[in-house]
C-alpha cells in the first residue's frame, strides 16, 4: 500500500500509484483500502445475482455497467463494458479492481475515482449529488444535472477565471442536521475534447486521461489553478436546464426536492432505508439551502455569461 490520502471525505490507500492521488492530504486512518489486480479466486468465481444494467448501450447494444450481488449479497461487483470488473465490500470497505487486458492503471482509474467511490460513498450511507462544486466566498456552490448537462464545463470555466474547485461529478454531503458540508474530490476536472479546445484553445492543451479515449483531463494542483483539500459548507445549488441563452430563476422547495431527488448519484441503486434517510436529508437541504435553476446554453461562448451571472446572484442574494 502506498499511504492513505483523502477522497471525499475517506482514508483511501491503494496498493499501486493512482495519479489522480498525488499530493492529496495524507489521511490519519485507512476507510478504504482500493486494491488493483487480479480478482481473488472466491470472488472471481462467485455467481452473480445482477440486479442493475445501465439504460446507457455500447456499440453492440449491450449495458455500459452491470452490477450484482456476490456471496449472498456481502459484496458487489460492477461489470463494465470493456471488461473492467470491480467488486466493493457490503461495508464499503474494501474495493478490488481487475482491468482487462490492455488498459492500464489509470484508465480503471476513471472508474474507481468516480463511479466506483461514488456508489461506495452510497453503501457507506452518505448521500452524493452528481454534482460538479466550486467555491465562492468560502463556501461551496454545487452545480446539478444529468450526465451531458455541463457540470465540469461550468467548473472548468469557474476555474478558468480563478475559482478554487471542488468536485467534478460526485458531490458526498455531509448532514449537520441544520446545516450542510460537503467533501472535495480529487484534484482533476474531466472534459471531451472539444469542451477542452473550446476553453483552452487547442484539445491538445490538456492531456488525455488514457490514450484512446477521447477525454482529457485538467489539472488542478497548480498554478493558475487551485483546489479544495477540506470540507466546505454547501451556500447554494444551481440545477442546470438547457436553454436558449442564460437565465436564473428561483424554484419552489417541491420542485427543488423532486429535482435533487433525481440528481443524487447511484439512486436507482438504493435500498428502500436509504432511500428513506436521503429523502429526509434532501427535504431539509432544501428547506435551508438556496435551490435556483440555472439555464445555458450549448455555445461554450456563453460560459463567461453563465460564471457573471451565478455571481451576480450570489451577490444580489447576499446584499
Amino acid at each position: 500500500m502506498n499511504g492513505a490520502r483523502t477522497v471525499y471525505g475517506l482514508g483511501i490507500e491503494a496498493n499501486v500509484p493512482i495519479a489522480g492521488l498525488r499530493g492529496l492530504p495524507a489521511a490519519q486512518g485507512v476507510d478504504v483500502a482500493l486494491v488493483v489486480g487480479p480478482l481473488p479466486a472466491g470472488l472471481r468465481d462467485a455467481v452473480p445475482r445482477e440486479f442493475y444494467a445501465n439504460e446507457e448501450r455500447d456499440e453492440d447494444g449491450e449495458p455500459t455497467l452491470r452490477i450484482a450481488m456476490l456471496q449472498g449479497g456481502d459484496y458487489y461487483r460492477m461489470s463494465y463494458h470493456d471488461g473492467t470488473r470491480v467488486v466493493i465490500d457490503r461495508r464499503g470497505e474494501r474495493v478490488w479492481a481487475e482491468a482487462p487486458d490492455g488498459f492500464g492503471v489509470e484508465h480503471t482509474a476513471t472508474y474507481l475515482l468516480g463511479p466506483v467511490l461514488g456508489f461506495l460513498l452510497r453503501l457507506r450511507g452518505t448521500t452524493c449529488l452528481h454534482a460538479s462544486a466550486v467555491m465562492i466566498d468560502g463556501r461551496a456552490i454545487a452545480f446539478v444535472g444529468r450526465a451531458g448537462a455541463g457540470k465540469s464545463s461550468t467548473a472548468a470555466e469557474f476555474a478558468r477565471a480563478g475559482y478554487t474547485v471542488i468536485a467534478d461529478d460526485v458531490l458526498p454531503i455531509q448532514d449537520l442536521d441544520d446545516r450542510f458540508r460537503v467533501h472535495p474530490a480529487y484534484p482533476r476536472l474531466h472534459l471531451w475534447s472539444d469542451t477542452a479546445a473550446a476553453l483552452f484553445g487547442d484539445a491538445d492543451a490538456l492531456p488525455r486521461i488514457t490514450p484512446g479515449w477521447d477525454k482529457r483531463f485538467l489539472d488542478l494542483r497548480g498554478a493558475p489553478f487551485e483546489f479544495q483539500e477540506g470540507s466546505v459548507e454547501l451556500g447554494s445549488v444551481y440545477l442546470l436546464e438547457e436553454g436558449d441563452s442564460v437565465g436564473i430563476e428561483p424554484m419552489a422547495l417541491r420542485d427543488a426536492l423532486i429535482a435533487l431527488v433525481g440528481q443524487t448519484y447511484a439512486c436507482k441503486l438504493l435500498d428502500a432505508r436509504m432511500r428513506s434517510a436521503e429523502f429526509d436529508l434532501l427535504g431539509r437541504l432544501v428547506d435551508r439551502v438556496p435551490v435556483r435553476k440555472l439555464f445555458r446554453s450549448r455555445r461554450f461562448g456563453d460560459l463567461g455569461a453563465l460564471r457573471q451571472a451565478v455571481v451576480r446572484d450570489l451577490n444580489a442574494r447576499a446584499g
